[in-house]
């Protein structure tokens, strides 16, 4: 084999890797567009953002592992982080967490400070 015919099927092969991806992330964006849209949730930058690539077997044969991460917020109050993880094409995991476990408790002066748990890391807002 030529070396022109080498360099032209690793360039193929590097552009199918590549579009690949553009569909699978395409894929991902709408399964946690409609997710979000479900549990009323906004999805933030509108996007997914690979965290991840790999390898998987299945019982298909090898297929490429993506895990995509993404932001959302629940009423325009903070920011959560979700994933979703496709072999292929096919969807395997969707991780949004319920917001109610995510949800800071205000604290009022009769419950004393933050307790180790809280790890110190969120100051509660008094309201007037």
């Amino acid at each position: 084999m030529s070396s022109a015919l080498i360099l032209l099927l690793i360039v193929l092969a590097i552009v199918l890797l590549w579009l690949d991806g553009a569909r699978a992330r395409e894929l991902a964006t709408g399964v946690v567009d409609e997710l979000c849209r479900r549990r009323n949730v906004q999805l933030l930058d509108g996007t997914v953002a690979l965290a991840r690539l790999g390898l998987a077997r299945t019982e298909h044969g090898v297929r490429i592992k993506r895990l995509f991460r993404f932001d959302y917020s629940d009423e325009g109050v903070g920011r959560q982080q979700g994933n979703i993880l496709l072999h292929g094409s096919q969807v395997i995991l969707v991780d949004l967490p319920d917001q109610e476990e995510q949800q800071d408790v205000e604290r009022t002066p009769e419950q004393g400070p933050a307790t180790p748990a809280d790890d110190g890391k969120v100051i509660p807002f008094r309201r007037r």
